[in-house]
């Protein structure tokens, strides 16, 4: 994701580490080894002092999409939680909106 943010912002970024731990992310920030595009569900309630937050002019978005077996979404236990998926999707398209 950060490759196309920065694509789109006309350049080419050098990443000299790469995480998957979205902590371990924040840790190598605070250590000084750069910076790190964060969800923002994944940051901490408070920030340490010696981090700060910027968030995107225009947010990013990206799509989810939820894999089944062929011929099994019908299923009534399998149709409770993707329609709870797409209810907790929507709720939160409109609080992003809200946020924006």
């Amino acid at each position: 994701m950060i490759r196309r943010v920065c694509g789109a912002a006309g350049f080419v970024m050098t990443a000299k580490a790469h995480a998957t731990d979205f902590a371990v992310l924040a840790a190598m920030v605070e250590a000084g080894a750069g910076a790190a595009l964060m969800p923002r569900m994944t940051l901490p309630a408070r920030l340490p002092a010696s981090l700060s937050l910027h968030p995107l002019r225009q947010p990013l978005t990206r799509s989810i999409s939820v894999l089944t077996r062929t011929g099994e979404s019908g299923q009534p236990g399998l149709a409770r939680v993707l329609d709870g998926l797409h209810r907790a999707s929507a709720h939160h398209t409109r609080a992003l909106a809200q946020v924006a």
